[in-house]
């Protein structure tokens, strides 16, 4: 089973993705991406805000952010 079905199995259960800062690294490193690609989007006006895009992720996604995992992205983007 690859990470993308353990995904959709878990979201089609309903099971709580609990996410924070160990979490964020492993799915940038596994996605070779920048952990700040967001707060970059934002800067660059892709975005206008990053709190409804990690609203989102809480709510219709069902990851589990930190408290001070969001708290630090919104600090680094300005919000």
């Amino acid at each position: 089973m690859n990470r993308m079905l353990f995904g959709e199995i878990v979201g089609q259960r309903a099971i709580p993705r609990h996410y924070g800062d160990a979490e964020l690294a492993q799915d940038v490193s596994y996605g070779h991406r920048s952990p700040w690609d967001s707060v970059a989007a934002k800067n660059e006006g892709q975005i206008e805000l990053l709190k409804p895009e990690l609203d989102a992720l809480r709510t219709r996604a069902r990851f589990f952010l930190s408290a001070p995992l969001i708290e630090k992205v919104l600090q680094i983007a300005g919000e």
